[in-house]
């Protein structure tokens, strides 16, 4: 954990998420955002999102998710001027609130 505070990757996404979606605040009280693996490079990144009004039991909202994730590369490419992967590496719905999650990876090329 101690290479979080200093790496670029998880610093910027966090902090330009509140930018990326007004609708969809990461940052509200109910959302979870939690740092599942940093490569040793500093060059990718896996997110895991908790408590998100998408995650349900049911896949009815996952297209949402997978917007999300487009926009985060867009964004990321464009404020860090580089080519940036961004993908969803698992989406999990349960109807127990606290199981659902979807983990988003952030790749700097």
């Amino acid at each position: 954990m101690k290479s979080i505070k200093d790496n670029p990757i998880s610093r910027v996404h966090l902090e330009s998420f509140r930018s990326f979606y007004p609708v969809y605040d990461p940052f509200s009280p109910e959302i979870e955002i939690s740092i599942v693996n940093i490569d040793p490079k500093g060059k990718s990144a896996t997110f895991r999102f908790k408590n998100s009004p998408f995650l349900s039991d049911t896949k009815d909202f996952d297209y949402h998710i997978y917007i999300i994730c487009g926009i985060t590369e867009g964004i990321l490419e464009r404020e860090l001027k580089t080519k940036v992967l961004c993908e969803i590496k698992e989406i999990h719905p349960s109807e127990k609130k606290d199981d659902a999650f979807f983990d988003l990876i952030i790749k700097l090329t």
